[in-house]
């Protein structure tokens, strides 16, 4: 027994002395070597082994037994300084994990088999036959709306969720399902959590969709692809991936244009409001121009040097982007008013016409029925001059049904082998209503309409040109042509109001010369001196016109006075003949007056002079009286 320790030691056994102070060797004791401790940081640790059993004389294990080929861990914070014992030695060839936080965990993955997940743990020990995978990981902090998309490693019952009758799910090795938030998630043993292979991201967020919004999801299982359309919050299931809808390059770029359009309509807008433009918006109108090219000309039609353009006002507000991929977003498309557009369903065989000014969201197995026209290349220095029709000049996704103008040019040559080259104008629309899906399908049986009808319309203009010579074509060219498109109604003689095509229900309504062009010399000079002379005497007919209606003028208002002075007359005499009249009347009424005035004074004389004789004759008789009395 030692006597400074009390602790029993055998022949030859080595030991550690630990005790603070002076150390002097007992008679039985033979100092060995001298130990320095072994110090860890803070996250330091080590792994000892013990071939040979004795009892831990240190203060962190006092009186702890180790037994032989025993390993424990040695951290920093069980001991930070640390003194080897003689039967002890420290395992270098391991790996260890340190602290793991509660937010974290660690994916163990052993070569013989088997998998652990670890969190909230502070040391563990990696053997040399486990594998660390990446590190230390967050866990996956799911909202509302968050979900994680797991996969079972191995067959097991999942005891976190339960089926429609209350039990516990059994998973199958390679299953795959949701985990939605909110909550905390990390994998364990049996599953893992699985990275979208597009984006690289573990957490799926819901897909906000707005009014003019939709995304094409497929599923994976049964490939079926179908549209999802807003406005709705939607979650990818677990066996549901966004689908990109293959776009030919040719339809990407009329809707790009289209886009591109309206992203600068709405930026002037929102200039001419900050300029202060009494909060009046201008809206740009687009129209369908068949004279020329202008490949400026901002619309919904791509052209390789455009020569036509469709009336369209595109809308007052742009859809907003999407959170997703731009391939998975749906394809959405503005018809313009007075505008049909056809789209043709793959996998159903079905054709859906709409009318508008409308929006339309492509079905994932629908697809533009693409219009292509004939145009006329533009010559920025001749503006106004039209060149003869090209096919396939014009690509548009709609079918605008007018009313619109086109221009084209005819080669013709009359009977005395005039060649002239005329530029023609037509009025044009298609004869349906509003809805009318029946008429509108015959309008895309023609697929090309300009370049069919301006074909037409040339050979009719020629083959009644080659019947008239110059000078009579000159002086009836308008006449000419009209009953040349038009044709003449048997019944009245005169020409027609339009030309139809039944075939897809197009109506011209008008033809006019805009320019016409004299190909050889000789025709030329003539066409020159009759032009020459037409205009010398129309201008003498004009002066001979003019000096007619002056004088007419003159004599109306010769004639127009001579009828106002008599009117004037006759009407001071209807006033003299009043005015004596009531000359007449005054006489009339003084000498009615007079006489009755004489007349009523006479009367009164008599009456007075009466009443005197009877007051005389009274006074008489009275005096009498008084005479004769006794």
């Amino acid at each position: 027994m030692h006597p400074t320790t009390g602790v029993t030691h055998h022949l030859g056994e080595l030991y550690l002395y630990t005790t603070p102070g002076l150390f002097f060797p007992e008679p039985q004791e033979e100092l060995v070597r001298r130990v320095e401790p072994y110090v860890s940081d803070a996250l330091g640790s080590c792994v000892v082994r013990v071939h040979r059993a004795f009892v831990d004389p240190r203060a962190f294990a006092l009186g702890v037994r180790r037994q032989v080929n025993d390993e424990y861990l040695l951290t920093h914070d069980l001991c930070p300084s640390f003194l080897l014992h003689p039967y002890e030695t420290i395992h270098d060839d391991s790996m260890y994990v340190k602290y793991i936080s509660p937010e974290h965990f660690q994916v163990i993955e052993r070569e013989t088999g088997g998998r652990d997940v670890l969190s909230d743990t502070f040391y563990f020990r990696a053997c040399s036959d486990v594998v660390l995978r990446h590190g230390y990981h967050k866990k996956y902090l799911l909202s509302t709306g968050q979900s994680v998309l797991a996969q079972a490693l191995c067959d097991f019952v999942d005891e976190t969720a339960t089926d429609e009758h209350g039990h516990d799910v059994h998973r199958s090795s390679g299953d795959q399902w949701l985990i939605k938030g909110p909550g905390s998630v990390m994998p364990t043993k049996h599953y893992t959590i699985v990275h979208d292979a597009r984006t690289g991201r573990c957490v799926r967020d819901a897909i906000l969709l707005g009014e003019c919004e939709g995304i094409y999801v497929r599923d994976k299982l049964t490939g079926v692809v179908r549209l999802v359309g807003g406005p709705a919050s939607y979650m990818l299931q677990a066996s549901e991936a966004l689908w990109a809808k293959p776009v030919p390059p040719l339809v990407r770029a009329l809707l790009l244009k289209q886009t591109q359009n309206h992203t600068v309509n709405v930026a002037n807008r929102a200039v001419a409001r900050t300029r202060g433009d009494n909060g009046l918006e201008q809206q740009t109108t687009l129209h369908y121009n068949t004279n020329c090219d202008d490949t400026d000309d901002p619309d919904t039609t791509v052209t390789s040097e455009d020569s036509e353009s469709y009336t369209s006002e595109m809308p007052s507000s742009p859809c907003r982007p999407l959170d997703v991929e731009e391939e998975s977003k749906a394809i959405v498309f503005h018809i313009p008013y007075r505008s049909v557009t056809q789209l043709y369903n793959y996998k159903s065989q079905t054709k859906r016409l709409i009318f508008g000014p409308a929006r339309v969201i492509l079905e994932p197995h629908e697809e533009f029925t693409i219009i292509s026209l004939s145009g006329s290349p533009w010559d920025p220095a001749q503006p106004t001059k039209c060149l003869p029709k090209e096919p396939h000049r014009i690509s548009a996704l709609y079918l605008f049904l007018g009313p619109a103008n086109m221009a084209d040019v005819v080669h013709v040559e009359t009977r005395d082998h005039a060649q002239l080259a005329l530029q023609l104008g037509y009025d044009w629309f298609f004869d349906v209503p509003y809805g009318a899906t029946g008429e509108a399908q015959k309008c895309f049986t023609v697929n090309d309409f300009v370049g069919d009808a301006c074909s037409f319309i040339a050979s009719s203009i020629r083959a009644a040109v080659a019947l008239l010579p110059f000078e009579e074509f000159h002086r009836s060219s308008a006449k000419t042509l009209r009953d040349a498109v038009f044709g003449v109604d048997p019944a009245t003689g005169l020409a027609r109001s339009e030309l139809r095509f039944p075939e897809n229900r197009l109506v011209i309504t008008s033809v006019d010369i805009q320019e016409m062009e004299v190909l050889d010399a000789r025709t030329r000079q003539g066409l020159q001196k009759s032009v020459k002379m037409a205009i010398e005497i129309t201008t003498y007919a004009q002066e001979a016109d003019a000096q007619q209606v002056a004088s007419a003028r003159e004599q109306e208002a010769s004639g127009r006075l001579g009828r106002q002075r008599m009117t004037d007359q006759v009407a001071n005499e209807e006033l003299r003949r009043v005015l004596l009249e009531a000359e007449n009347r005054g006489l009339v009424y003084a000498h009615v007056g007079k006489s009755s005035a004489m007349g009523q004074a006479a009367a009164r004389a008599l009456q007075i002079e009466g009443e005197a004789t009877t007051q005389a004759a009274a006074m008489r008789a009275e005096r009498t009286s008084c005479f004769t009395a006794p």
